[in-house]
């Protein structure tokens, strides 16, 4: 019995990472192509040695390109597009973020759907149908006011306010959910820019 007590005392119980802690621990180098486990969020402080996460304003241009690109294939119907913009799951993003993730699959086909694009109408140019000049992206933190993040989304993604003019409203409040006297988009910008949410 004092020999299996001894024994027990010889192991450590083991302890519990943080993913932070991994992070700071991994031998190999971090790639573009093989991510450090944990990416920290933008933070003003920052600790020698350990990983630091930054915000950049040209994400910002990104995610509003980004969204253009996607709005124009919504306008025009272009489902090519439409599956390469939206390849993954996808949050609502109004009345507020949904808590659930997607399949972009079930947009796409609301979206291409000949009824909801008779009663749409046709469009003018993107011009006529978004405010460009006040087209606004901001850090998805801001939107969630303290809530918790939806699983597959973080908080360096993006969120893109689409001011709708009354002809925008028309159109992309028969196609988008939710989509009233604004819209909303969530871009994840990077090397692979991403549309997370709609």
């Amino acid at each position: 019995m004092l020999g299996l007590l001894a024994l027990g005392a010889c192991h450590p119980t083991p302890t519990r990472t943080t993913p932070e802690a991994e992070a700071r621990t991994t031998s190999l180098p971090s790639t573009q192509a093989d991510p450090i486990a944990y990416t920290p969020p933008p933070s003003r402080d920052a600790t020698t040695g350990g990983p630091v996460g930054l915000a950049t304003s040209g994400g910002r241009q990104a995610a509003r390109a980004l969204t253009l690109s996607l709005l124009e294939a919504v306008r025009i119907g272009d489902p090519d597009e439409l599956r390469r913009l939206l390849s993954g799951p996808l949050a609502r993003t109004l009345p507020r973020v949904s808590e659930r993730m997607n399949p972009a699959e079930a947009l796409i086909t609301e979206i291409l759907d000949p009824r909801h694009r008779q009663a749409a109408g046709t469009p003018g140019a993107l011009s006529t149908l978004i405010d460009l000049e006040h087209l606004d992206a901001r850090p998805l933190t801001e939107r969630l006011r303290g809530r918790a993040f939806p699983e597959g989304l973080a908080p360096t993604d993006l969120f893109v306010v689409v001011p709708l003019t009354p002809e925008g409203r028309r159109f992309f409040g028969s196609l988008l959910p939710g989509w009233r006297l604004v819209g909303g988009v969530i871009a994840r910008p990077g090397a692979t820019p991403r549309i997370l949410g709609l």
